[in-house]
């Protein structure tokens, strides 16, 4: 960054406005549906067609981003400032009586750090994480 040659700034670095369309390591799309933002555009076309799916019946309450803190009575996974890890998947619903929590991965997007939260998640909730390609 270069200064300002204005005396007024006293030599102060320019401030840049942030960028409108951040770029995602995975070229993702910030995608809204009913208001509500999604990571890419697949996870929103999986939302629609969830929204379909509860609109005949086939499921029941569905949670956009449902948000579960990575701890229980023996552990509590933390970072190092001490704040409370947590995992948050992509949807949550009910079918047939079974609540379950959906998460919409690629290849790509299956990072170590992606399959340890999850691993953690089904280990202190005791489900597993419906995983949608």
């Amino acid at each position: 960054m270069r200064a300002h040659p204005c005396p007024d700034c006293k030599g102060l670095p320019e401030k840049r406005e942030p960028s409108k369309n951040p770029k995602n390591k995975f070229h993702a799309e910030l995608t809204a549906v009913d208001g509500i933002k999604f990571g890419s555009k697949r996870e929103a076309a999986r939302y629609s067609a969830l929204i379909l799916a509860q609109d005949a019946g086939v499921i029941e309450k569905l949670r956009p981003h449902p948000a579960y803190p990575l701890t229980n009575e023996h552990i509590t996974v933390k970072y190092p400032n001490g704040r409370v890890a947590k995992y948050t998947a992509d949807s949550e619903y009910v079918e047939g009586g079974e609540l379950i929590t959906e998460d919409v991965k690629s290849r790509a997007t299956m990072t170590e750090a992606a399959k340890l939260r999850i691993a953690v998640f089904e280990s202190i909730y005791g489900r597993s994480v419906r995983i949608v390609e």
